[in-house]
């Protein structure tokens, strides 16, 4: 009877210790997460998004759907050298109910980069239609209007016109620009030298300009 009593207790504390632990480790777990969030977002806003790109990376692997780790992981990499992978969290994202409207703009620019000019003005349209006028960047307009004679350029290709070729020098090339409206020349002077030009061995070029 003792010996029973003994085990049936133990085996209650065991219960309780299990708990314990797991609740310590749940608790450490999500102060973890907790912190890196933070860290990420504090690196998001600073713009340094090479930095924000690794911890974001982690977050989006321990929540895959988030709205929020997808739309900032996609900025991270369309800042980086990495563009183009920016384009399926944005793709994501857009299929979603709600998201940031932003995600339509780096949309329309990553069409835009890549000449297909009909999407881009789609998505810039639809990010102008999304964002309230005091949030819009006022560049859109402008990128409307690019894409749209891009689109005239690539149904109407022309040939350019070469006027004049020559090779030059790549070291005296700017001896051969003619400036005849100005009066002054181009001159290199190792006085004027900075500290770090000295370090890397280069001799910067200066047009001096008369009257």
């Amino acid at each position: 009877m003792f010996f029973s009593q003994l085990k049936k207790n133990l085996l209650i504390y065991r219960y309780v210790y299990l708990l314990v632990v797991f609740f310590l480790c749940t608790n450490s777990y999500s102060q973890s997460i907790s912190q890196l969030q933070k860290k990420a977002d504090d690196l998001f806003e600073k713009q340094n998004y090479s930095a924000a790109l690794i911890d974001f990376r982690q977050l989006l692997a321990q929540n895959p759907t988030s709205i929020q780790f997808n739309y900032k992981y996609g900025v991270c990499l369309f800042y980086s050298d990495n563009r183009k992978n920016a384009k399926r969290y944005f793709d994501f994202l857009v299929r979603q109910n709600t998201f940031p409207s932003e995600t339509y703009y780096y949309l329309a620019k990553l069409y835009h980069f890549d000449y297909k000019f009909t999407n881009a003005i789609d998505y810039y349209q639809k990010y102008r239609d999304n964002t309230p006028e005091k949030l819009r960047r006022k560049d859109v307009a402008n990128y409307i209007k690019q894409c749209e004679n891009g689109k005239l350029l690539l149904e109407n290709p022309k040939a350019l016109n070469i006027i004049m070729s020559d090779r030059f020098s790549t070291s005296k090339f700017y001896n051969n620009y003619e400036l005849q409206s100005r009066t002054g020349g181009f001159f290199t002077d190792v006085a004027l030298q900075s500290k770090i030009d000295k370090k890397n061995n280069f001799i910067p070029m200066y047009y001096f300009s008369r009257g």
